[in-house]
């Protein structure tokens, strides 16, 4: 019997791949924000400008091709629901390589009002690289950011998921028009001048919003219905205006459904929740 010894080196350790920086130091960004409704513009710039980040708008899908052919952006945040060219038009087009001079792999963030879980599925088929709830969430836009530059997201918020500000509990036609105020706060970090410009924005474009919606009931235009009412319904989410923002909701609905009866009715009941 005999005891063979033998020494191996030990084996290195395997390098820990590289940790992703924090979405704290994400760098400023050149921002592409393709969205229609000035008040949800206005949200996302006054939030993104002052973090030193730099953003472009455009109103509609084919106005972001347009811009995205001219040179070079870091990220497009980019509405699904727009007149002329939709979202998810314009992001198929970018990712197919239909659209001469933009960059098929630029990132794309989705923003959307469909809240469905196969609508978002839905979306996302189109290319993009995330999908965002509207009304945005700050620390929902700021992950999806540093994700789109290779960055790891923060940890979820303590505070948890923040409230659904179009779809309130309770008996709507007793609530007044700013119901979802505290909530819409929270959703923009508690900064009560910003919240003031958005209402006094939500103020000034809602009568003009009225009338197109009055224009398309007159010529049963369901599809124009279907689009203001999904405008007044993302702006009125904005600003906490809970009971309008469920109304224009019903109405949106209606009209993508062609429930011609229903018009009439859904638009009297969003007309006496905006005047609440």
């Amino acid at each position: 019997e005999f005891v063979f010894t033998a020494r191996f080196p030990l084996a290195e350790a395997a390098p820990a791949p590289a940790r992703p920086a924090p979405r704290s130091e994400l760098p400023p960004l050149d921002i592409l924000l393709a969205e229609d409704a000035d008040l949800a513009a206005e949200m996302i710039q006054a939030f993104l400008l002052p973090k030193g980040h730099a953003v472009t708008r455009a109103v509609n899908g084919e106005e972001a091709l347009a811009a995205l052919a001219l040179r070079r952006f870091d990220v497009v945040l980019m509405d699904i629901q727009m007149p002329v060219m939709d979202g998810m038009t314009a992001s198929r087009r970018i990712r197919s390589g239909a659209a001469p001079g933009v960059p098929r792999d630029i990132p794309i963030v989705a923003l959307t009002a469909y809240g469905g879980v196969r609508e978002r599925e839905r979306i996302l088929s189109s290319g993009v690289d995330a999908c965002l709830a509207k009304p945005v969430n700050f620390d929902q836009l700021l992950d999806a950011l540093a994700a789109s530059q290779g960055l790891a997201p923060a940890p979820p918020s303590v505070d948890g998921d923040r409230k659904d500000l179009s779809a309130p509990p309770g008996d709507l036609d007793d609530e007044p028009f700013d119901a979802g105020r505290d909530a819409a706060l929270v959703n923009l970090d508690g900064d009560e001048d910003l919240y003031a410009r958005l209402v006094s924005v939500f103020l000034r474009d809602t009568p003009a919003d009225r009338l197109r919606l009055d224009a398309a009931l007159a010529a049963s235009d369901g599809a124009a219905l279907a689009l203001v009412a999904h405008s007044i319904k993302g702006n009125a989410g904005v600003v906490g205006a809970s009971r309008g923002a469920a109304r224009a909701r019903d109405l949106e609905h209606a009209a993508r459904s062609g429930r011609a009866a229903a018009f009439g009715p859904c638009l009297e009941a969003l007309g006496a929740a905006l005047d609440a």
